[in-house]
């Protein structure tokens, strides 16, 4: 199930940084956090993937270690 919401996710980001989203983005005004909103989407962006990347290894490593213990 990981696997599953993982690829979904990386799909979801994959759609808004490329065509059509990023044109709906690529403006300077409003700014957010000093930063034009183009630029504050794209590292919107790699912030959660950071997150969704920690979140699956932790999903996935619990398992593991869960199928270990079990089958010692």
């Amino acid at each position: 199930m990981a696997h599953v919401l993982l690829g979904a996710y990386l799909i979801a980001c994959l759609l808004a940084l490329v065509w059509p989203v990023a044109e709906w983005t690529a403006r300077v005004e409003p700014r957010v956090l000093g930063l034009p909103f183009a630029f504050a989407w794209q590292i919107l962006w790699i912030l959660l993937t950071c997150l969704a990347m920690a979140l699956y290894h932790r999903a996935v490593s619990g398992k593991t270690a869960r199928a270990e213990r079990e089958s010692a």
